[in-house]
């Protein structure tokens, strides 16, 4: 009796066996087809959007506000009236001003009377060409001063009693920090206004790479708040100050086309076209296990659904794809995500759940 049992629990481990290789012995794999796409070689890096025409107004004396008109997400105008202060102490800025411009002007007169001395010696030969061009520098500058002083007083006294806050750019009204009848001291930042259209993309480009920029070079962009999107940019200008601790140098890029939501501050992913392949065989940058010298290691997925190990040689590589130039037809199948264990022969079973693609049929 107890060899019959034996033999029953013998039987019962072999078929447990059998069971456990067709569940665990045969591995699972995602499929794709070889594609022909234009494939194309960037340099890849981080940035984010900034607006490169920003108008923060600060009151330039404190006071009450006595009206305000911009309200935030609102367009205003260039030129138009943003808020209105009741300046309390302009008047002591007129009179503060008025002083400066008798100063300038007995400066300027100084400077006039020394420089008609140093030419009158240079002609008689007591003086130097030098003398005389210091003279005349300082006469420049203080004339240039008063001009500015001037001006100032003319602005002071334009504002006496009132502080009117003009919009010196066309934009949106992002931030307000103050409202109406409120007390602020002066420069405080009250209102803050944005031109959308000044919008750039900032991307901080590896040291490494920076040779390799040029002005007018394409670039693909994309958002992380738009993820499945890109959007075409150009490389607009270099900026030669590295950040000593990232070794990174800001490239800021132009957009070509429109951008919907796009705001100040969003971080953006960077493409810098390097070379473009149009009509090139591509397949999926997951399906090479290793790659070293242009040659690449991948599988193929066989018509009877077995593991077929391949070197190929490659070309331009994406940020998604990989440029196949020999060793693959476009009518087999590769692998994707293969590992170190996969061995040329292993039977698989194709994960439909998980293609991406409509894998195409082979004879």
């Amino acid at each position: 009796m107890k060899w019959l049992i034996g033999l029953l629990i013998a039987g019962a481990l072999v078929g447990i066996g059998f069971w456990a290789y067709g569940a665990i012995g045969v591995k699972k794999v995602e499929v794709a087809a070889p594609e022909r796409r234009e494939a194309i070689r960037a340099i890849y890096a981080t940035g984010s959007v900034k607006a490169e025409q920003i108008a923060r107004l600060r009151p330039e004396l404190g006071g009450k506000v006595l009206q305000l008109i911009a309200k935030v997400g609102e367009e205003i105008r260039q030129g138009e009236l943003v808020m209105e202060v009741e300046a309390q102490e302009q008047e002591d800025a007129v009179s503060e001003q008025t002083a400066r411009v008798r100063e300038a002007s007995v400066t300027v007169s100084e400077a006039e009377t020394n420089l008609q001395r140093e030419t009158d010696l240079l002609a008689q030969g007591a003086s130097t060409q030098e003398a005389v061009d210091k003279a005349k520098a300082a006469y420049d500058r203080a004339a240039a001063f008063l001009k500015t002083v001037r001006a100032t007083l003319a602005t002071r006294k334009s504002l006496t009693g009132k502080g009117k806050m003009i919009s010196p750019i066309t934009g949106i009204v992002t931030k307000v920090n103050v409202n109406a009848g409120d007390i602020v001291p002066a420069n405080t930042e009250a209102v803050t206004i944005i031109d959308p259209f000044s919008f750039k993309i900032y991307a901080e480009i590896d040291e490494l790479d920076i040779n390799r920029i040029r002005p007018g070079q394409e670039a693909v962009i994309s958002f992380e708040s738009m993820p499945r999107s890109r959007f075409k940019a150009r490389v607009e200008r270099i900026i030669p100050q590295a950040d000593e601790v990232t070794k990174t140098l800001p490239v800021i890029l132009n957009l070509l086309e429109s951008v919907p939501n796009l705001s100040d501050g969003l971080t953006a992913t960077v493409n810098i076209v390097q070379e473009r392949r149009p009509n090139a065989l591509t397949i999926p940058s997951t399906a090479i296990l290793s790659e070293k010298n242009g040659k690449a290691t991948i599988f193929l997925v066989t018509e009877h659904n077995k593991l077929e190990k391949r070197e190929v040689s490659i070309g331009v590589r994406g940020e998604e794809y990989v440029e196949v130039t020999q060793g693959l037809r476009e009518d087999e199948r590769v692998a994707l995500n293969p590992d170190q264990t996969w061995k040329a022969g292993d039977e698989v079973e194709l994960d439909k759940e998980k293609m991406r693609e409509k894998v195409k049929k082979t004879s």
